[in-house]
């Protein structure tokens, strides 16, 4: 929050559409249009991103939030805004669909350290949780496949291998760095869903065993992606950008293996570099909340939707402590 002018408080610059409007006379006196906002006080969601700027005779500010972005407004004395409050939207609960609900449970409780939050599963910080519901078969996974993984970002991912090969769980190679994208490996749970375990740091970047607690994964552990696989990138970042106002936070290109990768989510964070740079990657693992990862790969066209009563994603939940929206993976993502 900066001062623009003496009486007139504000947020740092934007653009968007679906304005909020408030002027002020030369004595600081508020003239609140309430047919842009419906009314000065309370909580309105408003659409799109913000920006701010003063008229040449009668200041105004301009507020223009990203959509699923919450402001609140409050009136303190000739003040027109005494703070202008943004809540973002974050991904909250993914539901899987599997065969057996129980094993589903004991694996990601025992095995990947999750514990009970209200009726889901999920690890002490803002990253995804997790619902189950039932269905028939388990997911054979082909390449083929719109629907991708779950990513687990952690410090070290040695130790968390180590761990799980002594509890008889196998990756499907051993922890390796991958290009300049990160130390990672994968696994699959019970019900044949991926899971690509992620180191916060590169290779030998890693936070020491004994500064980890709890859980030799879940102490140390983020629900941080849905990685899903897209053939049409523009109708899926017009998705992610204009209807839920999402924030590219990243673009990994991979050209050895023809993909790129983009990372979507809400936030105000300021980035530590250029989108493509190699070097914010180490930054984007160690977020504390979830990302939806695109992977666009050249000349595709046909992807595989999820077979009926085969385990899959069915729907997340997204919220900002004001409101939810409920994405259904199969008519929304596409999967």
């Amino acid at each position: 929050v900066h001062t623009l002018i003496p009486w007139i408080r504000t947020v740092p610059a934007r653009h968007g559409r679906a304005e909020l409007i408030i002027s002020v006379d030369e004595n600081g006196n508020a003239n609140h249009d309430s047919t842009s906002t419906g009314g000065m006080y309370g909580t309105r969601t408003f659409s799109y991103d913000h920006h701010c700027h003063t008229g040449s005779s009668t200041p105004s500010v301009i507020v223009k939030p990203r959509p699923n972005t919450t402001i609140r407004t409050s009136h303190s004395g000739s003040c027109v805004c005494d703070s202008l409050v943004f809540t973002m939207m974050r991904f909250d609960v993914l539901t899987f669909q599997v065969p057996d609900i129980a094993a589903a449970k004991a694996f990601y409780m025992d095995i990947l350290g999750m514990h009970a939050i209200d009726d889901s599963i999920g690890y002490a910080n803002d990253g995804l949780k997790l619902r189950f519901a039932k269905c028939d078969t388990q997911r054979k996974a082909t390449s083929r496949d719109a629907y991708w993984k779950i990513g687990i970002t952690i410090k070290n991912l040695d130790h968390a291998v180590a761990f799980l090969k002594e509890n008889n769980v196998s990756c499907s190679a051993e922890p390796s760095q991958f290009l300049d994208i990160g130390y990672l490996c994968h696994l699959r749970d019970p019900s044949g869903l991926g899971i690509e375990l992620l180191q916060q740091g590169f290779e030998g970047k890693h936070v020491e065993t004994q500064l980890l607690g709890g859980h030799a994964i879940g102490g140390q552990a983020t629900l941080a992606h849905i990685s899903i696989r897209v053939s049409d990138l523009e109708k899926a970042k017009l998705w992610c950008e204009e209807t839920h106002g999402m924030r590219l936070m990243s673009i990994q290109p991979v050209d050895l293996f023809g993909f790129t990768l983009y990372f979507y989510t809400w936030s105000d964070e300021e980035i530590p570099g250029d989108l493509r740079s190699k070097d914010i990657r180490e930054w984007l693992w160690a977020r504390p909340y979830a990302m939806l990862e695109l992977q666009h790969i050249g000349g595709s066209s046909f992807l595989r939707k999820l077979p009926p009563g085969s385990a899959g994603p069915t729907k997340i939940v997204c919220c900002n402590g004001e409101r939810e929206i409920e994405i259904d993976c199969s008519k929304d993502l596409e999967l």
